[in-house]
């Protein structure tokens, strides 16, 4: 449950984050230290990309894409991998992971229940000293704790479960929030942003159901977000000190065989800034891709914590039968190792495609999509999901527009597709080369 949240969580607070012109990139990196048989739980991405222009977000986490439309108050889920997308109220969308959370809760024992009531909660914080540059930016570094008390009645342990969750938060200082454009960004959309989505409201909702926690919530997010919600970094820990002593009492110290020391997290996660720019974002990025189907909203948030588990969406439902075993596949044909830029209109706007299945496709990391337009130049940057959609949606000023792609490959090499371009005179498409008519 623990995984399904901080997915659900992240991508709440990428989408909520920022506002104007601002694309942001952070490395993600969670670690379980210990051995267990079999393979250990991973998340599977390991960046959160953030894109904001205007009253629009652009969040990439994982398996999927959520746009996030401040002037609606309405948050759109998207799946590149089955083209589905939902749109839904961002208050409903929190309530939703709110209820999710919920729904296990009327479930457990009463005397389970009671437990989780009884816990106590003990937060502190503090500036360490600490400093450093990170992406040109003067940082410094706040340490928040938190410790959990739980009252199980376990041996040798009179007070119980002990859990502490450590965080490491690396913000910018004062004077660089206001020599940075980026952060000055930052800082006016978190004004702007109180009273629709601020994080501590979020998480007093996501977590209220849960017995417990719900009043303990609030608390802990405000000295988190002392010196103010922007940040560039961040190490989280979770401790449990004497959990060896606990298994050795209770007789099951070759359960864990592998336990870190008490001074080492059990769970790591950190969050590393690795891009803060405020490079104009063309409002292509916010459209929802051509070809992509509306679903219901409850199918993309299942999709999303089943992928985020690593099973696939058909068998994370209950009662979910085996699949049958499927006859062997015949070899595919080779993909084509070549790239084709394609436009159509589609009434006022012009649908740009490539060939998402080609092995270029497949081993790129980066793309640029160089578009002129009368006198105007646009530039508008792929990452690897993206241009695995295969198409764009561009809106054209002028008469005549032509397009232009490179793909970066994961080992450096350049692609270049066929150059395109479109007017509106009766010969619409032509590609660059194409010689003319005589």
């Amino acid at each position: 449950m623990l995984r399904r949240i901080l997915l659900l969580v992240l991508l709440l607070v990428a989408c909520t984050s920022l506002y104007a012109d601002v694309t942001m990139r952070m490395a993600l990196d969670f670690k379980v230290n210990l051995t267990l048989p079999g393979a250990l739980p991973q998340l599977p991405f390991n960046e959160v990309l953030t894109r904001i222009h205007g009253d629009r977000s652009y969040a990439v986490m994982g398996p999927f894409i959520a746009i996030t439309d401040l002037s609606t108050g309405k948050i759109t889920l998207l799946d590149p991998k089955t083209q589905h997308y939902a749109t839904i109220a961002m208050a409903n969308y929190i309530s939703k992971i709110a209820g999710a959370n919920g729904q296990a809760m009327p479930n457990l024992p009463d005397a389970a229940k009671q437990i989780l009531e009884k816990m106590k909660f003990d937060t502190e914080s503090r500036d360490t000293g600490r400093t450093s540059r990170i992406q040109g930016i003067d940082a410094y570094e706040r340490e928040v704790v938190i410790h959990v008390s739980i009252p199980l009645p376990i041996p040798g342990q009179e007070n119980g479960l002990a859990l502490n969750l450590k965080f490491d938060i690396w913000k910018p200082t004062p004077s660089e929030l206001e020599r940075v454009p980026a952060l000055r960004e930052l800082v006016a959309y978190n004004e702007r942003n109180k009273g629709f989505g601020d994080v501590a409201s979020m998480m007093r909702q996501i977590f209220g159901s849960i017995p417990g926690m719900g009043d303990h919530v609030g608390k802990m997010v405000e000295e988190m977000t002392k010196g103010g919600n922007v940040t560039l970094g961040m190490d989280m820990g979770l401790y449990v000190p004497g959990l060896r002593k606990m298994l050795e009492q209770a007789g099951k110290a070759d359960a864990l065989p592998a336990l870190p020391p008490d001074d080492q997290p059990l769970v790591n996660v950190k969050l590393e800034l690795k891009e803060l720019s405020t490079d104009k974002i063309p409002d292509s990025v916010f459209a929802i891709p051509v070809g992509f189907q509306e679903a219901p909203m409850e199918d993309l948030m299942k999709g999303m914590t089943s992928a985020l588990a690593g099973a696939k969406p058909e068998e994370a439902q209950p009662g979910a039968k085996p699949r049958e075993a499927q006859p062997a596949a015949k070899p595919e044909a080779a993909k084509p190792a070549k790239l084709t830029l394609t436009v159509e209109p589609s009434g006022k706007d012009l649908q740009i495609t490539w060939e998402k299945d080609s092995a270029i496709i497949a081993n790129a990391n980066h793309g640029v999509l160089s578009i002129n337009d009368g006198n105007r130049d646009q530039k508008y940057e792929m990452d690897a999901k993206q241009l695995k959609v295969g198409s764009i949606v561009y809106t054209p000023v002028g008469s005549e527009v032509s397009f232009k792609l490179e793909v970066t490959g994961k080992d450096g090499s350049k692609t270049a597709a066929t150059p395109t371009r479109w007017s509106n005179s009766p010969a619409s498409l032509a590609p660059e080369d194409k010689p003319a008519a005589k």
